[in-house]
């Protein structure tokens, strides 16, 4: 108890000490003592406060924060806390965020707390909309308005429909997303959604019926969308609407009718200088025109559409895609052949800037994806180690049970053993004092002559073993001050190395970078010039953060972080890279003599990966690629062999370069590889104690085999 008291002082001093900077703010001072009834209006107040600073503040108090949620005892306060917090980061530290975010569902699940689940199921369902994984969008979001509807928070649940149904329109799941439009309509929150949303809900009925091909509901609701719009007063709306029946019309072909609704959408967006829909309204026009086959009318309105395009600050490049292909199809057909040229050029141009801009926002999306996955992945691990744990705690539990019946049961019996052995021996103890007074004088007599003997004994002992011992330890610690310094050279000589190595290739990167940089138009952002600049500064930049990856890989190796010796089937690590090597039409044989191995689990897969992807991208295209993969042993030692047949290591020349850093043998093969990959083998290798040796022959093959000690404390028959 006192050991409990004396941690919970530490924890205290240290959350005092490392919180200077929200300390003397009473909404975190108070977290600690907040109550189950009173704490999520107050973390309500703690969220707006977070979410109007900056990015820097967040970041630097994060960890404070979420240590004062500790202090308080209830997981209800802990969990809503990293709930706000985690909403707060998001737009600020993305990857923090879905951190705390993750952290704090699983957590939720875990203790069956209804309404903190619900709230990180809402953020996360949120996250993944943003990252546009639509499949999880919706699994969160129902899983949160489960939640709510158990707690009766039924404006929650309206909002969720909302946000689901807007998810499976953009899925073009027409028919689901008018199914939860529709359930929504009838729910009677409905009326506190935002007017814009209320709008927009309609309007979204109208739609997925006109893509439905349902015209006389889209009509239908297109009304209801217009009785909104004028009941809030909202004439862009009113415009808006009109157009999009007039778009209902086109569907229909009824071009009259259609341009009629457009007149009103074009007449209400231009008093409201709502350009973005203007020029969208009259490139319907011009297409009603082209469908018409009146191209002079057509090009008009095409013309008009790209001056009104041009008043905007940001015109979506979908729009100009299209008027650009408008017009240069309507000149065609005008035999205006040139100019239909240049604005199918620039539809080009633009269509390449769209699919720039969409593939940026793809590699993005597919980053945040993975770290979600990444988070999601940990959670479901964690989860399952747990269960495990809990098995076998409960088998401990069992187990301990039995264990102490036995005892139980043995320490009666040696109780009632030791009762019949004191009675003989208080009868022994009778006969034997008679005996004993008169032993005691010869036997004070003999220990004295004993003690002196044992005394002389232990002297002649200590001095023959110390006479005895003295030699080898002297050449002992001899041979060990060679060996240190043996390795202290080479320590050394690797450090020059690594030097030389970090001061090239990290310094022509950045010398790339700031030649780029020097090169950006600075006073015309938007020069086209500029974006191949940036597309050189990505490579640049790249290539930097590559090198930099490949030397931290090396000075961990050499650092011995993450060293921890697990069983390591080599089986599976062997078949993961069964594919690879079927792929390019190769053979991979194996002759595991020794399967289990007590090791480090990555520096084997790391060993294995390399020594057979160099295998296949230095195989002889003029034969079948053959690796094999030998493992065997004997009394001392465990031996594994990869060998290939590939096009082989001239030897003679590269035998002291060839687990050199950054060394290639083969300048006129191309294949991808900065020459790393045999020098992280070598350390990995060298740092499980073993060591690696090369035989090879051009245009016959390679074979690589590494030599490891066998640790005498284990069973490598049963590892």
């Amino acid at each position: 108890m006192k050991k409990l008291l004396f941690l919970w002082f530490l924890l205290t001093i240290f959350i005092h000490a490392f919180g200077q900077g929200i300390q003397n703010n009473s909404l975190f001072t108070q977290i600690p003592s907040l109550s189950q009834k009173n704490y999520r209006t107050h973390l309500q107040k703690v969220y707006e406060f977070l979410a109007s600073q900056n990015r820097n503040f967040l970041e630097n108090n994060a960890t404070k924060i979420l240590d004062i949620s500790l202090q308080n005892p209830f997981w209800e306060v802990r969990i809503y806390t990293q709930i706000l917090l985690a909403k707060a980061l998001y737009h600020k530290n993305s990857q923090k965020s879905i951190s705390i975010a993750i952290d704090a569902y699983s957590v939720a699940k875990a203790r069956k707390l209804t309404f903190e689940l619900a709230e990180a199921s809402k953020l996360l369902a949120f996250i993944y909309n943003y990252a546009q994984d639509n499949e999880k969008t919706i699994r969160y979001a129902l899983e949160a308005s489960e939640n709510y509807l158990k707690l009766d928070l039924y404006d929650e649940v309206t909002f969720l429909y909302y946000d689901i149904a807007l998810t499976q329109y953009r899925l073009e799941n027409y028919e689901l997303a008018l199914g939860y439009f529709l359930e929504l309509i009838k729910n009677p929150n409905f009326e506190k959604l935002m007017p814009r949303e209320q709008i927009n809900t309609y309007n979204a009925i109208a739609l997925c019926y006109k893509k439905l091909q349902n015209f006389s509901k889209a009509f239908e609701y297109l009304n209801k969308a217009m009785g909104k719009a004028l009941k809030f007063k909202s004439g862009v709306w009113v415009g808006i609407l009109q157009g999009n029946k007039g778009d209902v019309f086109f569907e229909q072909k009824l071009i009259d009718s259609a341009r009629y609704y457009w007149k009103i959408d074009l007449d209400t967006c231009q008093k409201y200088s709502e350009w973005q829909n203007v020029a969208s309204t009259l490139t319907f026009y011009a297409q009603s025109y082209e469908y018409e086959k009146n191209y002079t009318r057509a090009y008009q309105y095409y013309k008009e559409a790209e001056k009104i395009l041009q008043k905007t600050n940001q015109p979506e490049l979908i729009h100009k895609i299209r008027i650009y292909s408008g017009l240069a199809n309507v000149l065609y057909y005008l035999d205006s052949i040139k100019l239909a040229f240049e604005y199918q050029r620039k539809a080009h141009l633009t269509q390449d800037s769209l699919e720039r801009f969409q593939k940026t926002n793809q590699v993005l999306q597919s980053q945040l994806k993975f770290l979600l996955q990444n988070k999601e992945q940990n959670y479901l691990l964690e989860k399952k180690v747990n269960e495990q744990i809990d098995f076998w705690t409960r088998v401990g539990i069992v187990i301990l049970f039995i264990i102490v019946l036995i005892l139980g049961y043995l320490l009666l019996r040696q109780s009632r053993l030791n009762k019949v052995i004191a009675l003989q021996k208080m009868r022994i103890e009778a006969k034997n004092e008679e005996i004993s007074r008169q032993n005691i004088e010869l036997a004070e007599k003999k220990q004295e002559v004993e003690s002196q003997q044992q005394t002389i004994e232990r002297v002649n002992e200590i001095l023959e073993r110390y006479t005895k011992n003295l030699e080898e330890e002297v050449e002992k610690r001899t041979q060990e001050i060679r060996e240190k310094n043996t390795a202290l050279l080479q320590t050394v000589s690797q450090l020059e190395q690594f030097s030389y190595i970090l001061a090239h290739n990290v310094r022509a990167p950045i010398a790339r970078l700031q030649g780029l940089l020097m090169c950006l138009d600075m006073g015309n952002i938007s020069n086209p010039q500029n974006l191949k600049i940036f597309e050189f500064i990505q490579q640049s930049a790249k290539e930097l953060d590559d090198t930099i990856k490949n030397l931290n890989t090396i000075i961990q190796i050499r650092k011995g972080a993450n060293e921890i010796y697990e069983k390591v089937d080599l089986k599976r690590k062997v078949e993961k890279q069964r594919a690879s090597v079927i792929e390019v039409g190769g053979i991979l044989e194996t002759d595991l003599q020794v399967r289990y191995v007590y090791a480090i689990k990555a520096y084997v897969e790391s060993i294995f990966y390399n020594l057979i992807s160099n295998a296949i991208k230095y195989r002889d295209i003029q034969r079948q690629l053959i690796v094999k993969v030998k493992t065997y042993q004997d009394d001392t030692f465990l031996y594994v062999e990869v060998e290939d047949n590939g096009i082989g290591i001239d030897l003679e020349k590269n035998k002291d370069k060839i687990f050199g850093f950054y060394k290639r043998f083969h300048a006129n093969v191309d294949v991808e590889g900065k020459g790393i990959g045999l020098h992280i083998v070598k350390l990995q290798v060298e740092a499980m104690g073993g060591k690696i040796e090369v035989e090879s022959e051009l245009g016959k093959g390679t074979k690589f085999k590494m030599t490891f000690k066998k640790p005498v404390q284990i069973d490598w028959e049963n590892v």
